[in-house]
């Protein structure tokens, strides 16, 4: 592979040190083992080693008093207030640890991949994101052998003259292997909802389970006590984006009481959540959990567990959790205990039980008719907390800040409908600023039906950044299905020899994003 340029001229600079040569240009001076402007440099300033001060700059050699150029003082220091996140956009204005600063304003630079935006009239809105099959480059406490196939929940969404129109952006610090797509419309007699029961469960051990169940008017809990002791019925019988209160320090968890059931044979819960990314290290305390826990009455006095299901991965998700089986009497007592560890804690937005008869419903898979991929830019994001949901924009900013991207080789921009047919390990191969543009033919619509729309989808995506720090800023090695970790040892990559294989990446992934070399004082 061919070195960028500033990258050839620093490995030939390092080589000629080592030769005893005097590599440096005209102007610069060799400071250790690079090459240093000794005009401008700001820890170099005429000379190797002489630093300025902090509200100081090196101007033709020396050091001269005040911030340079498009900074500012902010108390004892210098600031750029466009990218220096300790004063974004104003002293002072720090942004959460999850944020970076970019064009003097806040963004999240971790999240899930990537985001999808639903066409609603004239205008896209954002509706959730598609997380589900984290790499977690190094981080051996996920489980890449149990990814596959993710459902996620569009609600009632509806098409636009026969067309369902959407937009996927990657607007965070990461990449994104999308391998699939297709849309599933569920049709339901009048009167009946219709929900999936895929979570997230590959850090449990366990492959997604897939299956749909009708709900007939869920009703929330009679009573709700959160571990604090206050009663947050209020909170969670809606989703509404109005959460259960939980601190970093606290379990996410509550006792729920629905009244008698009539079948509990047949129970089943509805819950809505989104997860919490940060570094809680310092909060949450052993036993964690990556799932979520359902307990029942013991009979004396405690707790016994019957269900350990999946999470929710980032953004709110609405997912069935069946309780067949669970219950073994008409009491409907349980404490729910969401995920909590010490990089995520998962946050209950509303919980509800139906156990209703199920009913006969109509699944229809749609393949897409035009998929695109396309630059389209930055836009805004703002996480979501332990208080509210994350957002998303779907306006245009410039992708200027360098430290968004993980190089590697990406899909060539245009047409990428066949990369999108099959779950085969041929991705479509997104970064940060790229839209993937999709349309769907809707099918027609029996009289006395109710239709909610979901997601198919099969993706990776790789996240620059942990909650503890950074893990990688490379797009290779490339995923496959089935993989014992990540990265994966090479003997056991199957494609290694697979000309045909070979062929789709020299074909496809001709997009080179090349890293720059750390600039000095960046």
């Amino acid at each position: 592979m061919l070195l960028a340029p500033a990258t050839r001229l620093l490995a030939i600079a390092l080589l000629a040190s080592a030769l005893g040569c005097a590599p440096c240009p005209a102007g610069q001076a060799e400071c250790g083992n690079s090459c240093v402007d000794v005009q401008t440099s700001q820890t170099n300033c005429g000379a190797c080693g002489k630093a300025c001060g902090p509200v100081q700059h090196c101007e033709a050699g020396a050091c001269v008093d005040g911030c340079a150029t498009g900074k500012t003082q902010c108390g004892n220091a210098c600031a750029d207030l466009n990218f220096d996140t300790q004063n974004c956009g104003s002293c002072g204005n720090a942004c959460p640890a999850t944020q970076y600063c970019a064009n003097a304003l806040c963004h999240s630079r971790s999240g899930s991949c990537p985001y999808l935006f639903l066409q609603q009239g004239s205008e896209y809105r954002y509706h959730t994101d598609l997380s589900g099959s984290p790499l977690a480059y190094g981080l051996n406490f996920f489980r890449p052998g149990y990814y596959g196939t993710n459902i996620y929940e569009l609600g009632s969404w509806s098409d636009d003259h026969g067309v369902y129109r959407m937009k996927l952006r990657e607007l965070i610090f990461e990449a994104s292997y999308f391998d699939e797509a297709a849309l599933v419309i569920a049709d339901v007699p009048e009167g009946y909802q219709i929900f999936n029961e895929w979570s997230s469960t590959s850090q449990i051990d366990r492959a997604p389970s897939l299956r749909f169940f009708t709900v007939k008017d869920p009703r929330p809990p009679r009573t709700a006590i959160s571990q604090r002791g206050e009663n947050v019925v209020e909170q969670i019988s809606r989703a509404d984006g109005v959460p259960s209160p939980v601190g970093p320090d606290e379990i996410p968890q509550v006792v729920l009481d629905f009244g008698p059931l009539e079948h509990p044979e047949r129970a089943r819960l509805v819950i809505t959540a989104w997860g919490v990314y940060s570094d809680f290290r310092k909060g949450q305390k052993p036993p964690f959990s990556a799932g979520t826990t359902i307990e029942i009455p013991d009979g004396k006095g405690g707790w016994r567990e019957k269900l350990v299901s999946g999470k929710t991965a980032s953004d709110a998700r609405t997912w069935i959790i069946d309780l067949a089986g669970v219950l073994e009497s008409h009491d409907s007592r349980m404490r729910l205990t969401l995920s909590h560890m010490p990089s995520a804690i998962d946050v209950l937005d509303s919980v509800l039980i139906d156990d209703s008869q199920q009913v006969g419903f109509q699944l229809t898979r749609l393949e897409p008719r035009r998929a695109d991929l396309a630059f389209r830019g930055a836009s805004q994001v703002q996480a979501g907390t332990l208080e509210h949901r994350l957002t998303a924009q779907d306006v245009t900013r410039p992708v200027d800040f360098p430290d968004a991207f993980v190089g590697g080789h990406y899909t060539r921009y245009g047409d990428v409908l066949p990369l999108l047919a099959l779950a085969d390990d041929r991705f479509v191969l997104m970064a940060q600023g790229d839209e993937l543009s999709m349309e769907f033919d809707a099918p027609p619509q029996d009289p006395g039906t109710t239709r909610r729309v979901f997601m198919l989808a099969d993706v990776f995506y790789t996240f620059k950044y942990h909650p503890y720090g950074i893990l990688t800023d490379k797009l290779e090695p490339l995923p496959y299905h089935g993989m014992p970790s990540y990265p994966y040892p090479e003997k056991l990559y199957p494609y290694r020899f697979d000309r045909s294989y070979a062929k789709y990446r020299e074909e496809w992934n001709t997009r080179e994003i090349r890293l720059p070399p750390p600039a000095e004082n960046y």
